[in-house]
């Protein structure tokens, strides 16, 4: 997350070059190339973000709030990630 944002590092981005040599695989929504190496993720198009493994990180204390709202919101539960608790915290900085 970043300020009022929600996004996915794209598959043109190195954290995905990452996630290719470990053996994960991206959704098919997440497998795209973007400009900017972000795809960016509105509240209602948050199952974009979803897959067997979130990923998920914070740039300030203003985005954890953000975040800590959102884990709130009845379609961050609906994410199988989150319902199969394979939700992992990463540090942006």
């Amino acid at each position: 997350m970043a300020p009022g944002a929600i996004f996915s590092e794209a598959k043109n981005s190195f954290p995905d070059s990452i996630l290719k040599d470990v053996g994960l695989q991206r959704s098919k929504a997440q497998d795209i190339i973007v400009p900017h190496t972000q795809l960016y993720i509105s509240i209602e198009e948050l199952e974009k973000a979803d897959g067997d493994i979130l990923f998920v990180g914070t740039l300030s204390n203003d985005d954890q709030k953000s975040l800590d709202k959102l884990k709130q919101n009845p379609l961050w539960k609906k994410l199988r990630a989150v319902q199969q608790n394979h939700v992992y915290s990463i540090d942006y900085i």
